[in-house]
């Protein structure tokens, strides 16, 4: 896909998880937690995933946090909260910038489960 379309349209799931290196099914358990917020693209009666840069830039960091720095999920979450709050100040920072329910995101990860 080209640059232009890219960044018009958003990122199909497949070029995200060639890119990033994740499962289909982990990127969309991220997207079921509040990481990612992919838009959808209606084509008919089917609807397809498009992630944006800011949506990749956020899988990156998670994955390397959980992966190679072995962060829980939920510290993970917190590491991410951590760099929106460093990047809030910095208008020209985009990729870490907070997405709807991210506080309710961290509360869930992180409060005692119920059985």
């Amino acid at each position: 896909m080209n640059p232009a379309k890219e960044k018009k349209f958003g990122i199909g799931i497949v070029e995200i998880i060639k890119q990033v290196g994740i499962s289909p099914e982990r990127l969309r358990y991220w997207e079921r937690l509040g990481i990612v917020k992919p838009k959808y693209l209606q084509c008919g009666t089917r609807k397809f995933r498009r992630y944006s840069q800011e949506d990749i830039d956020r899988v990156i960091l998670v994955k390397k946090l959980v992966d190679e720095e072995k962060y829980t999920l939920s510290g993970a979450m917190m590491k991410l909260k951590e760099k929106i709050k460093e990047t809030e100040d910095d208008p020209d920072e985009e990729k870490y910038k907070p997405k709807q329910n991210d506080d309710n995101l961290i509360k869930c990860l992180t409060s005692p489960k119920k059985l």
